[in-house]
Order: structure tokens, then sequence, then C-alpha cells
């Protein structure tokens, strides 16, 4: 399959999903595999360039994407003293560019964080090199860790839905990630529109 000016860590995750979704979803339908991996490429950043090639997004105009990525509930456990969150990461549902994720991707997402599978070596920081995500700002650097709000306590699905959960660490980022989450989630004055995304 031909994948032109991709960067490599593109390729590989191009290759990755178009390989599973050849053996699983798209019942070896090419077409099918080729656009879910071009979907993949697209959700995780990539676009094509005026010079012809293709670059990672460092910057997205929010007032025109749509995000399904949202913390949809926040707790704080007495007993532990955690500050929990819980997250709707994705679903299964056709997107605005008519593409969709699977139960076979997710269930490839979670496989990999599980086993700490090392993603491509330009996405890891001296702070993480795989296994499960964590909560961060946006797509700000993790400062060695200490950009990091919180750990990603599980992955897993929820009929068609990719769920995670975990807990706010107990630091002045962590603390106000998990005051300013409450908030947003718990207060009447805003609309969904508002809600904060992850």
């Amino acid at each position: 399959m031909p994948i032109g000016t991709l960067p490599p860590g593109a390729a590989k995750l191009f290759e990755s999903v178009y390989k599973n979704s050849l053996s699983g979803e798209c019942k070896k339908d090419e077409e099918c595999a080729a656009k879910r991996a071009w979907g993949a490429v697209k959700n995780a950043g990539y676009s094509k360039g005026k010079d012809g090639k293709w670059h990672k997004k460092s910057d997205i105009d929010l007032s025109i994407a749509e995000m399904s990525l949202y913390i949809s509930k926040a707790s704080f456990d007495k007993k532990t003293q955690e500050m929990r969150w819980f997250a709707v990461a994705s679903d299964t549902d056709r997107d605005d560019y008519d593409e969709k994720m699977s139960i076979e991707l997710y269930n490839d997402f979670i496989r990999r964080a599980v086993e700490g599978e090392a993603p491509p070596e330009e996405l890891c920081t001296n702070a993480w090199c795989g296994g499960m995500p964590y909560l961060s700002l946006s797509h700000y650097p993790d400062l060695n860790g200490k950009g990091l709000a919180g750990p990603t306590q599980g992955l897993y699905v929820d009929g068609k839905m990719l769920k995670a959960k975990g807990v706010f660490s107990d630091t002045k980022l962590g603390r106000t990630c998990f005051k300013s989450i409450c908030d947003d989630l718990y207060s009447e004055e805003k609309s969904d529109a508002e809600k904060i995304r992850i």
C-alpha cells in the first residue's frame, strides 16, 4: 500500500491499522482497510501540508474542531483521598469525515497499553514511553512528569465506546485540574459545547 510522504510514526500507525483492519473488521477488503488506516493517521493529528508532505498538527483550531473525548465524571474518595476521573474516549459511530473507529481497534489500543508496548520513538518523553496513557493539558509537553495531571488506571470497551478511568495526581497541577473539571461538570451555567475536552 503506497503511503507517500508519511513520517515514520504515521507510517507505522497506518501499517498497523491497515493490517489489523484487513484481517478484522474489513474482512480482506483492501479499500476498507486503507480507509480505516488513513482515518487513524488523520485522527492522530497528521495532515498534508502545502508542501505536499504529511506533518503532525501542533495547533488545532478549536472553534471548528469537534471532539468526542471528554471526562464524564469526577469524584473524591474520602477514604483513599483520591481525586478520580472517568472518561468516554470515543465511540464507533461515524464522525464528520464519515469514518469510524472499531471495537477491534479499541482492543488493540488496550492490548498495547496493558503490555506496555513502546510507541514510535518521536512520541517518547523522559516521563513516558509506552504503557497506559496519562492525563495532561492539551498537547503541552509533559515537562519531565511535572506536566502530567494524572495516570490512567484502566482502559475498557463498554458497548460501542472506549472508556478510561484514572486519578488526578496529588500535585498543584492535579488538584487544579480536578477543581476545573468539577466546576465544568457540575456547573449549571455551562452548555455541552463549553465543556472541557481531553
